[in-house]
């Protein structure tokens, strides 16, 4: 609880993965700190746990490694989710994730922006919208250079890809016409969209994260998503990759 007293805390939604036994899923940072995080968690912790973690977002920041320990935990309630937070030691990660939060601040910002297509796949329209209209009101995306594009489904996803092309694809899986499952192995069998980084929104079913992992989803959002927190983190994203040289991470990732 001391770490956050004295470090202000980030709404940035990264992607979490634990040094511990398997099955491996991925978790994500309800907010993040120059002294810790906190990440939303079914998993079972205890304070005081030593934990090697690595950070991360597909397509935009590459693993970080992270050491720390348990700082206190969260049951769920029928209002919040159960989490954990986590107090980072010091080390070469701390710091570069502190380079993150620099820019989350708005010190560093492109002067000409290069387009980064987000790609968002939902077959619920109000969903959508909604998702639209909150993207609409973040400040962060003004001159960020993000371009959000919306499908209905995987046949649409597919047009927009091959008219628009993407940098970021988010989709559900249950859709008609062509679902998440099938939009997955389309774009991995295209030479020209292999490579497109594609997180999966999934209930939680452990049945669905196996099938989507094994076509070659990247990682795995759970609903409810919180979805103006995530566009927030990936407009911060873009603007970061563009001042930061590529660098070697960590060699012994799992991710």
């Amino acid at each position: 609880m001391e770490e956050k007293r004295r470090h202000r805390r980030y709404p940035l939604t990264l992607c979490v993965r634990y040094h511990i036994t398997a099955p491996v899923h991925s978790d994500w940072t309800e907010n993040l700190s120059a002294g810790g995080v906190f990440v939303r968690s079914e998993r079972c912790f205890e304070p005081g746990q030593d934990l090697t973690t690595t950070v991360s977002f597909p397509g935009l920041l590459d693993p970080i490694g992270v050491d720390g320990k348990v700082a206190w935990v969260r049951g769920a309630n029928p209002v919040v989710a159960g989490g954990v937070g986590i107090a980072f030691n010091d080390g070469p990660g701390r710091q570069e994730l502190s380079e993150v939060l620099h820019d989350a601040d708005g010190q560093v910002r492109p002067t000409e922006p290069k387009p980064f297509r987000l790609l968002v796949v939902d077959d619920n329209e109000r969903l959508l919208r909604s998702y639209e209209r909150a993207i609409e009101r973040l400040p962060s995306v003004q001159g960020s250079g993000l371009t959000t594009m919306f499908a209905g489904d995987g046949r649409q996803a597919l047009e927009l890809v091959a008219k628009e092309g993407a940098d970021l694809v988010i989709t559900d899986i249950y859709m008609p016409n062509l679902d998440g499952y099938q939009l997955i192995e389309r774009l991995r069998a295209d030479s020209e969209t292999a490579e497109i980084p594609i997180i999966i929104i999934t209930g939680g079913h452990s049945d669905e994260r196996k099938r989507a992992e094994a076509l070659g989803a990247d990682a795995f959002l759970f609903k409810p998503v919180l979805f103006a927190p995530l566009v927030e983190t990936i407009a911060c994203l873009v603007a970061f990759r563009r001042y930061r040289e590529p660098r070697i991470r960590i060699t012994n990732s799992s991710m």
